[in-house]
């Protein structure tokens, strides 16, 4: 292992299953429940059939198979269902809920009820995939050193203790945490800081009020080429001030101080000041897990599941992985 910094991302990887909307979970449920009582009466299992064939069978398009028509029809086939105890076993009973949350919106995010552990999940905000999020941190030879298997809708942002925890466990040395803007939370900038781990996660929002000021040595200069005469020490950075005088006799006061203000003030981040010093030439080193995932995408089979269920897809995840592992050993420093 090379260095004593790691590298945090997640890729997606599309479930083995078809990828179903609100009808077609429903129409899924409806059948796998209908074959259960099936083996139990196929005078019943038959005539709710005949009853729902439309949903059952529905076609894009037609009046009775509109959004609307699905959700009465699920509504009343829990109804019917439920009321026949005899024929409705444990499986059954276990279905009837998730048909009924199905028919609401799909609020679990559900693909397929033969995967039941895969979600609907972002890869941006405009394009979406069902299915499951590979999370890994690596070091700057693109070594794998932790794999963690997340649903498709989980939030991979917050999961930065379960990755370097063990490592840390372990008594691994690590001194830099690099990531994405989607890890730029507080819990996790207070986990890295009471480890004393530095943290080069981007903020999320793009630009804020010390955007507008040049930092140059120890000062900050506002857009009329006025400097800060001075600053205060604060728990994660500068406040720096400006004159008072300068800001009464700015043809920006109105915009610039508001108000209530009598001076401007601006806060620095430390993070923020490492961005705008060190840190672009850092932050390329973040490119190496982008390799890891190509790789494993393109001639290990990890674009999709070739399992399902959560735990067999990480035994795929942290296999894979693995094996890039011996290949980038095998070839040496």
């Amino acid at each position: 292992m090379q260095g004593k910094l790691r590298i945090l991302d997640a890729t997606h990887v599309l479930s083995d299953t078809p990828k179903l909307g609100m009808r077609g979970l429903v129409r899924q449920g409806m059948n796998q429940v209908l074959k259960a009582i099936g083996k139990r009466s196929q005078e019943v299992a038959q005539g709710l059939r005949k009853k729902y064939q439309r949903v059952l069978n529905y076609a894009k398009g037609k009046e009775e198979t509109t959004r609307t028509a699905v959700k009465q029809a699920a509504a009343e086939f829990v109804r019917e269902v439920k009321d026949l105890p005899e024929l409705a076993g444990q499986a059954v009973q276990k279905l009837l809920p998730v048909i009924k949350r199905a028919a609401r919106g799909n609020p679990d995010h559900l693909v397929s009820l033969t995967d039941p552990d895969a979600r609907w999940g972002h890869k941006r905000k405009d394009k979406v995939f069902g299915g499951y999020k590979v999370h890994v941190s690596c070091d700057p030879n693109g070594l794998v050193t932790n794999v963690e298997t997340l649903a498709g809708n989980v939030n991979e942002g917050d999961r930065i203790e379960p990755l370097i925890g063990p490592e840390l466990a372990q008594g691994r040395p690590i001194e830099e945490v690099y990531a994405d803007a989607l890890y730029d939370d507080i819990t996790n900038r207070k986990y890295l800081k009471g480890k004393g781990i530095k943290a080069f996660i981007p903020a999320r929002v793009k630009r804020s009020q010390i955007d507008h000021f040049e930092l140059e040595g120890d000062r900050v200069k506002c857009g009329q080429g006025k400097y800060s005469i001075g600053k205060i020490r604060q728990e994660d950075g500068d406040l720096y001030y400006f004159s008072t005088k300068d800001c009464r006799n700015c043809p920006n006061r109105g915009k610039c101080v508001s108000a209530h203000e009598v001076r401007k003030k601006v806060f620095l981040s430390d993070c923020r000041r490492l961005r705008r010093t060190e840190w672009k030439e850092k932050y390329k080193i973040r490119t190496v897990v982008e390799r890891d995932f190509g790789h494993a995408k393109q001639w290990r089979g990890l674009r999709r599941a070739r399992y399902r269920g959560r735990d067999k897809v990480g035994i795929q995840a942290l296999l894979t992985f693995i094996t890039e592992d011996l290949l980038i050993l095998a070839r040496g420093p």
